[in-house]
């Protein structure tokens, strides 16, 4: 069984374990009974005709995913037994076992809407929605991460999809545009560079157009508590109908990263073009809680299958139809 989370199928508790922590909560949604599948690392179940949720475990995180097979709001609760307090938004919370230990709690393609009588409740809304528990605690390093990267690592696989990369060619490649505004489908008001790099500040950028309350800002060089952030993400090439998402990495120290928020970007270009995107991001002034000045990290994810030789040798003895003998009792089927 996973060595990170344990389901008691006597009382339906979930039991997630972060060194000598542990955090118990039940799943409003789900039972014992509603088990159709159970492996070393992952429970299914099976919760209405096209409605399944999953808790596994992948890269040493612990995941909770629902499956739908449309895009529609489904609630669930998560009731905690030994939870002190949550600290939450509407992307990320954490979990407080104690004052001074916690688990991080990240929404992917779903909602934190609110946290009242030790139950948190999350909306999914999208087709393939989960929640990741960060159960290692870890920062992720940015700079570290780009200096040990290996060039020559394979691609991970990540689901089946219609985006195929072939072995030794090149997977789609992006450039990240950002703006202040955008309107009739057009973004308008890029954002400053300094040295190379896009500003992300709630000052505005200045045109023509400015209106009073943000041309006082540009004059005063001080913004409001919050800008929204509009993302032009363009590929080098068409592709099909997928999920793309865009990827931000906030800081959260002098070197270090938060892990990403996920936003789902919304295709703005026509058949036969280069595939453009559209997304936006509210960003906060420094509250040294969810905010923190630094550098900010992009990527683009998209569902991408990468080609790769594997060379397998098979030592069975061909069998060809004629040598096939059918079953004749029915425990020869078994």
């Amino acid at each position: 069984m996973s060595t990170l989370f344990d389901f008691n199928k006597e009382n339906n508790l979930i039991t997630i374990k972060q060194n000598a922590l542990e955090l118990n909560f039940r799943i409003s949604i789900i039972n014992s009974d509603l088990i159709i599948a159970e492996l070393d690392d992952a429970i299914i179940f099976k919760v209405a005709e096209k409605l399944n949720l999953a808790i596994y475990e992948e890269n040493e995180n612990v995941f909770i995913s629902l499956s739908q097979n449309k895009d529609s709001d489904q609630k669930i609760f998560l009731e905690f037994e030994n939870v002190e307090d949550v600290a939450l938004n509407e992307n990320q919370a954490a979990i407080y076992l104690t004052n001074e230990n916690y688990i991080k709690l990240q929404a992917i393609d779903a909602k934190i809407l609110s946290f009242k009588n030790n139950k948190l409740l999350i909306e999914f809304s999208r087709i393939g929605g989960k929640l990741e528990f960060l159960t290692n605690n870890k920062n992720f390093s940015a700079l570290r991460n780009l200096e040990e990267q290996d060039p020559a690592a394979p691609v991970t696989i990540l689901t089946n999809t219609e985006s195929f990369v072939f072995a030794g060619s090149r997977g789609p490649e992006f450039s990240l545009g950002m703006f202040d505004s955008y309107e009739n489908a057009a973004h308008k008001r890029g954002r400053p560079i300094r040295l190379g790099v896009p500003v992300i500040s709630t000052v505005p950028a200045y045109d023509a157009t400015l209106s009073g309350a943000d041309l006082t800002y540009f004059e005063r060089g001080e913004g409001p508590d919050s800008r929204t952030v509009y993302f032009r993400v363009v590929a080098d090439r068409e592709l099909s109908e997928q999920s793309v998402k865009l990827l931000i990495y906030l800081p959260n120290g002098e070197d270090t990263v938060t892990a990403p928020d996920f936003i789902n970007l919304e295709k703005i270009s026509a058949s036969g073009e280069r595939s453009v995107y559209q997304g936006e991001y509210k960003f906060f002034i420094e509250d040294t809680v969810y905010s923190v000045d630094g550098f900010v990290y992009f990527s683009v994810y998209l569902d991408i299958v990468q080609q790769i030789s594997l060379a397998l040798e098979l030592d069975e003895f061909p069998t060809t139809y004629a040598e096939f003998l059918p079953p004749t009792t029915d425990s020869d089927y078994y």
